[in-house]
């Protein structure tokens, strides 16, 4: 159950051929030339001879190619340059050389696919005002980052770094999806607000460091008789590295001292991943990402840029966002809303306070190429390329047929270990994991929409009035009056007794929580009453809290809470808030409860939830014998097991009873649990599953629950993770990197060092004693003789490759060489699916659009304004666009009239400015842009021109 880029306006051209496999024919029987015989008297009949009809080969199952080969070329010129001598076959990665994109499009030997997923940005360390061995770091003041915003020229950057192929970025959503043009008005005020204004930076900057300490001496910052050093990772793969320099220079303009730490991806990643920020040693990274598939609803990327809720590394789980802004992400997260007025309004609160956080100060949205040879054909997806794709592992093969070996180069792979559960998340080594994979629905590439893949059907049940909607036929979706929760669907985890928690048990739990939270709120009353709060001291506060964790029925040591100079600051500052109140009993009361939930959270929690009703109840269909044809690549069939291990995950390692428990999963977690309402197996042959929740996707397709397993970094199967829990478990490895520097062991990959160690011991130990993890509930669903052939067919496995990454995919992991940077797949022959499932997306209809009109206009006056809107010069159909919007924009580059645009006919479209509009133009340059929002792809289309307004 998780969620997670590049710029459009100009042509797209991403042509895959539909090419199917053909068999050599075989040549037709002719008669043999007759020989020299001896006469006979009597002519015999010649015996007839049957001919065997000439068989047909079977059509072909899983993956076109019988090898992928990965190797790595940081170079963009150096990949061309092989792909023209044929040493690779595709280069994976997006590229945004103007030059080499020329080069690549006049070459006869060559194809490519452009993406609008990847962008730039500055990465802040948030943490201070003092870090490392005291020093200072300016960034830690939101409002110094809020000021870089001032200091990036990012049209500067965008024409002479990129030279053009990228558009000026500001905000965390991309402009080449749906979320920009529906929101239009507020970013391009937005984008006016924070234009380049280095004076107003300089001014905020000087104001605020001063606040800090700092002092300005000889045009230099000093912090206690040192220099104030920005140390700024820049990335030298690729355009960073004079985007590093670009703002280099800006910060030493300033006053800064600038550490220009070059580095490549390894090497950075070493130091702004890994590290803890408090450490001190980076300040300001040169941010690259991807979005590797169109993202049809962008509200989770504030909570995923912003929020300890992104990603469970040091870096993360050190942003402090403002309360406000937390909500508000946690809401679009969570689509905690009831109709799209709401969420306009949130969304565009949220968009105002991403850039007064500014943890992230974004660069540009790329426009990319993704080169490759003519003989080959891929997919590619219209935000990730073809290095995000879905779609890539079942359609990329060569024209002349199936089988071969294709080589693929990207800038960098295995830097990172590789396991399922919180591995590396660089898209160099997503590419390959996805390949080894499968998913229970998949991503068109063109819209974003989901499409079956494993599944057979769905339906979905939505509360009315919710903003939902459909397009396709594969999801049935029906809204209705009431979703009620059944009393046995599985709401929770109780990782003290390893077993799921019901609705039905949940709701006693609710009940006795609410009533232990009253009796709190009632006993805090009581005392406080009894309290001289207005005249309160902090031994007297000390007192009353004790007394009241007591009633409560907590051994807690109120008075160590509050030791030391920090702790009797805190003291003094909570007394002098509570005695100023208007009502001093009531404000101590209030503080009580609080403190009462600061010792017991889990109980406040529990009476805060509803298990009763949902807003959404979706089933998914499995195909019947699924798990007599989908099988893992150790040869071990997929079972409801494999289901139910992704289900139990996806609460116990959030929880601190697990032995399991990692901190750093816990902000998902609670994010979770604040719209999860259930889910229930309701059959397992076929396999039917029911889950209910209050977040949605504003598309039916992308609002349905699979629980494929296919977890956040890769698909498993239960027995490969059952192995690393019990490595994890006895603390020799951990998943993720923050909880594996907090124990000082290894980060677990499952495809090399010395994690295979220990995971083949403890393969060894899962094998005697036959284990079956979680047993109270896995073991009804895993039969002892079940877990033995698992194991020994992991034990084989492993004997033959050397490693445990194992998934149903179309390819599976033949072998990983980490020094030498290289990975090889080899088709798997178990697959089940027919080669030509996928061979369906040829060019997406990026529109072209156009706008005319006068080039004066009289104010009070109405001006027509014509927009003609195409696809390769034809009238684009009205029925294949969501909607045409406009907007006005006086001289000063505000927002002054915003609508849709009327429908003459098909590809034409007409703009009337009424008297009441022209009428509030100043004299001056005035201008009209219109944002084109197709159905069929999800990247809108944009054109504008300018007009003189005249009174």
């Amino acid at each position: 159950m998780n969620r997670r880029l590049f710029v459009v306006v100009s042509l797209l051209l991403v042509v895959v051929m539909a090419v199917s496999g053909c068999a050599k024919p075989s040549p037709t029987p002719t008669q043999a030339p007759p020989t020299s015989a001896p006469p006979t008297a009597t002519a015999v009949p010649p015996t007839a001879t049957a001919v065997p009809p000439t068989p047909t080969p079977a059509p072909r199952k899983g993956a076109w190619a019988d090898k992928l080969v990965f190797t790595v070329q940081k170079q963009a010129d150096v990949a061309v340059s092989q792909l023209k001598s044929k040493d690779i076959d595709v280069y994976a990665f997006s590229v945004s050389d103007p030059e080499l994109f020329k080069k690549v499009k006049n070459d006869p030997d060559l194809k490519y696919a452009e993406g609008y997923g990847a962008y730039t940005e500055l990465t802040f360390n948030p943490v201070g005002p003092e870090y490392g061995k005291g020093e200072l770091n300016p960034f830690s003041d939101p409002k110094i980052r809020e000021a870089v915003n001032w200091l990036v020229d990012r049209n500067h950057i965008v024409q002479e770094i990129y030279g053009g192929l990228a558009v000026p970025k500001y905000l965390p959503i991309t402009s080449a999806f749906p979320d920009y043009a529906r929101y239009i008005d507020t970013v391009r005020a937005l984008e006016l607000k924070y234009a380049y204004n280095p004076d107003k930076a300089k001014a905020v900057i000087t104001e605020e460091m001063k606040k800090m300490g700092a002092k300005l001496v000889d045009g230099k910052w000093m912090y206690k008789g040192k220099p104030v050093t920005i140390k700024f990772i820049i990335r030298t793969e690729d355009e960073r590295k004079e985007i590093g320099d670009y703002v280099a220079n800006q910060f030493e303009s300033l006053g800064f001292t600038v550490d220009r730490m070059y580095k490549n991806m390894k090497d950075a990643g070493a130091l702004w991943i890994r590290t803890n920020p408090k450490e001190g040693k980076w300040t300001v990274y040169t941010g690259g990402w991807i979005t590797t598939a169109i993202d049809r609803d962008q509200g989770g990327n504030f909570s995923f840029f912003y929020t300890p809720r992104g990603i469970p590394v040091p870096l993360w789980q050190a942003y402090k966002p403002s309360k406000e802004f937390d909500e508000v992400a946690k809401k679009l997260e969570n689509n905690d809303f009831t109709s799209m007025e709401e969420r306009g309004k949130l969304f565009r609160k949220a968009l105002e306070l991403a850039l007064k956080d500014s943890v992230r100060v974004w660069i540009a949205d790329q426009k990319s190429f993704s080169p490759y040879r003519k003989d080959i054909d891929v997919t590619s997806d219209l935000a990730g390329g073809i290095a995000g794709a879905q779609l890539y592992p079942f359609t990329i093969r060569r024209t002349e047929g199936p089988g071969g070996t294709i080589k693929i180069a990207q800038p960098s792979i295995l830097n990172d270990p590789w396991n399922p559960i919180a591995g590396s998340d660089s898209v160099y080594d997503t590419m390959p994991q996805r390949a080894t994979g499968d998913w229970g629905v998949i991503s068109d590439p063109f819209t974003g929409l989901k499409m079956p893949q494993r599944i057979a059907k769905a339906e979905l049940d939505v509360k009315k009035g919710l903003p939902v909607a459909k397009t396709m036929n594969w999801v049935n979706l029906k809204f209705v009056d009431k979703i009620t929760v059944p009393d046995d669907a599985w709401v929770d985890w109780d990782a003290k007794a390893g077993k799921f928690i019901t609705a039905g048990e949940m709701k006693v739990r609710i009940q006795k929580a609410k009533a232990k939270v009253k009796e709190a709120k009632d006993k805090a009353t009581e005392l406080a009453a009894k309290t001289n709060a207005k005249a309160l001291t902090g031994d007297a506060l000390v007192k009353y809290l004790t007394d009241l964790t007591t009633a409560y029925g907590l051994k807690v040591d109120v008075a160590a809470q509050f030791k030391g100079d920090k702790g009797q600051k805190k003291l003094a500052g909570d007394v002098k808030s509570i005695t100023g109140a208007d009502d001093p009993a009531k404000a101590l009361a209030d503080y009580g409860v609080q403190f009462l939930q600061n010792q017991d959270p889990d109980t406040f929690d529990i009476a805060n939830r509803d298990y009763s009703t949902a807003n959404t109840k979706s089933v998914v269909y499995y195909p019947k014998g699924m798990f007599q044809k989908v099988t893992w690549h150790d040869g071990s069939k997929l079972s409801v097991a494999d289901f139910v291990m992704d289900m139990i995950l996806t609460f116990d390692r959030g929880k601190k009873d697990s032995p399991y428990y990692d901190p750093s999963a816990a902000p998902n977690l609670e994010s979770l649990l604040s719209h999860f309402k259930g889910v229930r197996i309701v059959s397992t042959d076929p396999l039917v599953i029911e889950t209910y929740d209050n977040q949605y996707a504003l598309d039916a397709e992308n609002s349905v629950t699979t629980w494929w397993p296919y977890y956040s970094y890769g698909e498993a199967p239960w027995h490969t993770i059952a192995v690393a829990l019990m490595a994890e478990g006895n603390k020799e490895l951990a998943f993720s990197q923050d909880k594996a520097d907090n124990l000082k062991v290894e980060w677990t990959n499952f495809i090399s060092g010395p994690s295979l160690k220990v995971l083949k011991k403890y393969l060894d130990e899962a094998t005697k004693e036959n284990f079956i993890p979680y047993k109270n509930v896995l073991g009804k669903y895993i039969t002892p003789d079940e877990a033995k052939a698992r194991y020994a067919n992991l034990n084989k496995f492993y004997a033959k490759y050397g490693h445990f990454w194992i998934g149903t995919g179309p390819y599976m992991l033949k072998a990983a060489h980490p020094v030498e940077k290289s990975i090889e797949l080899a088709r798997f022959d178990g697959y089940p699916d027919p080669a030509n499932k996928w061979l369906k997306f040829s060019e997406p209809k990026i529109a072209t659009v156009s706008v005319d009109g006068p080039g004066r206009v009289k104010n009070g006056e109405e001006a027509t304004f014509n927009v003609t809107v195409t696809f390769k010069g034809k009238p684009y159909p009205a029925k294949e666009l969501s909607e045409v919007k406009y907007l006005v924009f006086d001289v000063n580059g505000n927002v002054v009239a915003t609508g849709d645009a009327k429908l003459v006919k098909d590809g034409q479209y007409k703009v009337v400015l009424g008297k009441d509009v022209t009428s509030k133009l100043e004299a001056g340059t005035n201008r009209i842009e219109i944002a084109v929002s197709p159905l069929v792809v999800s990247v809108p289309s944009f054109a504008d021109m300018q007009f003189v307004s005249v009174p």
